[in-house]
């Protein structure tokens, strides 16, 4: 799993995310601190994993005008009926 969470007290939770390896393979982490109950270290590591997914990735990617007709497959053209 690329993410964990560790209790480390009375409402103290540790969250740590994998973020890779180094030129030398070992595994590199982010940890942090989150005060609050389990579900908040859940809305964090889950927010920072999918932060992570995303990096790089382009919302608008580029489209091939060969294969793309400019429209979304849900748009219709209406007649003035």
């Amino acid at each position: 799993m690329a993410g964990q969470i560790v209790k480390r007290g009375d409402k103290t939770w540790t969250v740590r995310i994998l973020r890779g390896r180094d030129e030398n393979g070992k595994r590199r982490y982010v940890n942090k601190t989150i005060h609050g109950t389990k579900k908040d270290a859940e809305k964090y590591r889950t927010g920072k994993l999918r932060d992570r997914d995303l990096e790089g990735v382009t919302s608008n990617p580029p489209r091939n005008p060969a294969t793309s007709s400019g429209r979304s497959g849900c748009e219709r053209k209406f007649s003035g009926e």
